[in-house]
Formats: C-alpha cells, structure tokens, sequence
C-alpha cells in the first residue's frame, strides 16, 4: 500500500476513533485531517490506560502529527493510579497537555494534566485528597494507606516539576469537597506553564536555529509571551511555535535620540576626561563583559572569501545601501579574531536592516603596503535598524597561518540591505 492510500484510510478511519465502549479516550482529525487530536474525557477508569497506549500505537503506525503536541483533557476524575501511569508516559513521550476554556480538570485528571512538558490549562482545576477505600472494619490500617498515598502523591508532583503548593492545595481539601485553583494559582503553581528542562532545552535550540544568543531569544520570548499564549488558549499553536518567527523588538524612538545625543558629546567634547580614550584591549574587555551581563546581544554570521569588493553592477540585483552607511559603521566597529573566528561589533546608523557586509583585511601590517582580503560577512540575523550588536562567525582560511600575528586593519567596505529587490 502506497503512502497517500494510507493516509486517506487513516483520514476516514480517524474521523473518530473510540477506544471504548464510554468514548472517553478518542483519537480524531484536526480540521485539515492531516493532524490529529486525542481526548481524555469524563472518568478515568482502569480501561482507559490500555485505550491511551492503543491511541499512541496508532499515532506511531500512522506516523500523524499529533496537534500541539498535546493531550486534550476534560475529565473530573476517577482512578488516580491509573492517572499517574497515564502521566508519566505523557512524560517520557514529552507530550504536553491542554484543558480548554470551558473544559474541567479534577481530582486524578489534575496529575495527568501536570505531566505535560507543556501544560496549557485554561480551564477549570479542580482537587482534593484522597480517600480510604480498603475493608471498612480495617480502621488500624487507615493512617498507613493514608501516609502512603500522601507520599506517592508528594513523589509523583515533584517528579512532574509542578510547584508541591499544590501538594498542600489537595491534602487540605477533603475528600468530599472540590477546591477550585485560582487563576494566580494555576499560573504560580506552574500547573500552566513549561517544564523547566524543556524550557531551558527549547531556549537554547531555537535561539541557534535562528542564529542569535539564548538572552536574545528569551527577551523575544518574554515581550511576545502574552500574545503568543492566546494562541495556545485557543488551541492554535503552542507558545513556542508561535514565537518563532518574531525578532527582537524595534529600539524605541527616546532610544535612538539618547544615542545621538551621547554621539555628539562624544563627537564634539572631545577633551573632556571622561570621554572615552581605552585600549583596543580595554575595549575588546568592555564589550565581553556587556555580553556576559546580557547587555548586548551576540549573533551569529557566516564568512566567505570573496575575489575583490563585489561589483558595483550588481546594482540590479542587490541592495547596496548608501556609503555613509558603510562609512559610520566603519567608525563604530571593534573586531578581533580569536580561536579562528571574526568577532566584530556592529552598529547600524540607518533605518534600514543590514543583511550583508564586504570586510577588508589587510595581509600586512597596518603601516605597509600590500594585499587586502576582501571577505563577506553574511549576518544570519540581520543587524535591525539603530541596533548595537557583537557578531561572531568562523573565518574560512587558517588566521595565524595565512595572515599571521601583527597589526592588521580591517575595514567596512560596503552595506548591503536585508531585501533583495
């Protein structure tokens, strides 16, 4: 059978597929058939755990896209064993878990909801303790079944990474009463939010995949988090997804004056002894450190050599910006070369987004004649307008072998934009 036959029979057979007799573990089409949800609704019962592991065996063979990544749940509860095994291979599948606006989540349903590497809850949480339900003439081994389960309990919400707040939330509440989370508690519990593993994991690769460092993604991150969680309420997409596309906010108007202001005095007041007059060295330093404590961003370029300075022709089909905009950002940058890579700080004096630079170096000592090097820096991230920004990237020849140690001058030759017309 070939693939598009497979997946049309998987489109009619998930139109909706229960996996009991009470449909409370369903696999089903999402809207465009060609991603799939799973459901968890009303009791959770022994039955459904082989039900749950029927639907994930379905997904694999089928190879579906499971939408969000995540388990729909509706649920006031039932077998709290049963919930658990349900939530830790939740967890070892890094499944998250989603509870719509006018959905519920109680007693047992909440430890299948604190399993997801991913929790969206937005609807109603609910818990309380457990109750005694062995031989009612066994009143001695109460207190025992009881310390048991408050310990399996406690174990099972700290291995979920879930605030134990919420340990203390259920063990307060009889078990014949609900208590309702708040939505401060929800969020402050981290029964909505993101395992930390994941979260420090998702920072990390998606900040590379996008060419910029960690702190610049979770500032993006950070100033689209709000938006971005709307999307998942409505069980669009999640957070992450949804911040992807998104760069760095624009610097602000009173940004941009305070930085002109500081150019003139600088510029212009030059014999005061506070303007700056340090080392290359000192500077190189300076700028390490406002990365180290996040105060300047780092991203990432891609350099290749280039045969002389491209040539001006090219007009037709790339951007050049205007030399004065090569001109200032050659009067700003500070480079230096380290473990073979070209580190060089990046300024951008204009309201146009820089995708591309040529860069000169020269193959003598700055005081001697000789050859230049003509190189293109490809900024993988393009340098947004006004923004300060220490680019890095690899040099494709051998430094120390082909230029040597010395002085060397390095020059800005040319700007190119971000659009290609």
């Amino acid at each position: 059978m070939n693939l598009r036959l497979t997946r049309l029979l998987l489109v009619i057979a998930l139109l909706t597929v229960s996996f009991s007799s009470w449909a409370k573990v369903t696999l089903e089409t999402y809207k465009d058939n060609v991603e799939v949800t799973l459901k968890i609704e009303d009791e959770i019962t022994r039955a459904d755990l082989d039900d749950f592991k029927k639907a994930l065996a379905q997904i694999d063979e089928y190879h579906s896209v499971l939408h969000m990544n995540a388990v729909h749940l509706n649920s006031l509860g039932g077998n709290a064993v049963t919930a658990r095994e349900i939530g830790r291979i939740l967890r070892e599948r890094k499944l998250n878990t989603y509870l719509g606006p006018k959905d519920a989540c109680a007693s047992a349903c909440v430890d299948v909801l604190i399993a997801g590497v991913m929790r969206f809850a937005f609807g109603e949480v609910q818990v309380h303790r457990g109750s005694f339900s062995g031989d009612p003439s066994s009143t001695a081994k109460i207190a025992e079944v009881l310390d048991g389960w408050t310990k399996e309990l406690r174990e099972y919400v700290q291995s979920m990474g879930v605030s134990m707040l919420l340990t203390d939330a259920i063990e307060t509440t009889p078990n014949w009463q609900l208590r309702t989370l708040t939505p401060s508690e929800i969020r402050q519990w981290q029964v909505l939010g993101t395992d930390k593993v994941t979260e420090e994991t998702l920072f990390t690769e998606l900040s590379r995949e996008k060419f910029i460092s960690r702190k610049e993604f979770i500032d993006i991150y950070r100033d689209h988090y709000d938006e971005c969680l709307l999307k998942a309420k409505e069980f669009d997409m999640t957070v992450f997804d949804c911040v992807k596309p998104y760069r760095a906010t624009q610097i602000s108007f009173w940004e941009i004056c305070f930085e002109r202001i500081v150019e003139w005095i600088n510029k212009n007041i030059v014999n005061r002894h506070w303007v700056d007059h340090s080392t290359h060295h000192q500077q190189v330093e300076a700028i390490l450190k406002l990365v180290h404590e996040d105060q300047m961003y780092k991203r990432q370029m891609a350099i290749s050599v280039q045969a002389e300075k491209e040539d001006q022709n090219s007009q037709n089909t790339i951007k050049h910006l205007p030399d004065e905009v090569a001109q200032k950002l050659e009067e700003s940058n500070v480079w230096w070369v380290s473990d073979n890579k070209l580190h060089i700080v990046l300024k951008n004096p204009s309201d146009k987004d820089i995708k591309r630079l040529t860069f000169s170096l020269t193959e003598n000592e700055c005081a001697k004649k000789g050859n230049k090097r003509f190189m293109q820096l490809e900024l993988l991230e393009p340098l947004d307008r006004y923004r300060k920004v220490l680019y890095s990237g690899l040099l494709p020849f051998d430094y120390d072998k082909e230029i040597g140690k010395g002085e060397r001058c390095g020059v800005i030759e040319e700007a190119i934009g971000k659009e290609i017309i």
